[in-house]
């Protein structure tokens, strides 16, 4: 199973476009790694992932991620300001290349610009390159979708509570 590797090791994700994708941009990366940044800066978000046939949940609360899978959640502080660091470093973690901007969306009449990115091979989590779409506001720079060809993600930041069993 390959998994979505951003905040909890969790994930982003299968959509294509019929519409020609711009050619790849430095400023590209530059938005995508922006985006990833603010996750660690947000006060919490929590991500609904379809991955593989599975689903499960990931939620950040200030420094406590929490990861609620088959109705058995775990938590892992990450002392004080760990998430900002996990997050600020991600994007180079990840090793992120061919980066280009496809046309705009919207998700629930939010005006969102649409990436497209390829996360190369590790030998370990990430077995064989996988590209990836990720949906990120025009209005607070913050994803809220991402695809791949083995699921998806959606986040949310309004609202986001300690997973209950």
């Amino acid at each position: 199973m390959r998994l979505f590797p951003t905040l909890c090791l969790g994930a982003m994700m299968v959509a294509g476009s019929s519409a020609a994708p711009a050619l790849a941009a430095p400023e590209d990366c530059a938005a995508i790694a922006a985006a990833f940044t603010k996750m660690g800066d947000v006060p919490a978000f929590r991500e609904q992932i379809e991955q593989s046939g599975m689903s499960f949940e990931a939620t950040a609360i200030g420094d406590t991620l929490y990861m609620k899978l088959d109705g058995e959640i775990s938590e892992m502080p990450l002392g004080e300001g760990g998430r900002a660091q996990m997050f600020a470093g991600l994007f180079d973690v990840l090793r992120v290349k061919d980066c280009k901007a496809l046309p705009d969306d919207a998700i629930d009449g939010r005006s969102m610009k649409v990436y497209e990115y390829v996360l190369p091979a590790d030998g370990g989590l990430i077995p064989e390159p996988i590209t990836q779409q990720l949906w990120i506001s025009s209005d607070d720079g913050l994803p809220y979708r991402g695809t791949n060809p083995n699921g998806h993600i959606e986040i949310t930041y309004e609202g986001v509570e300690a997973p209950k069993p």
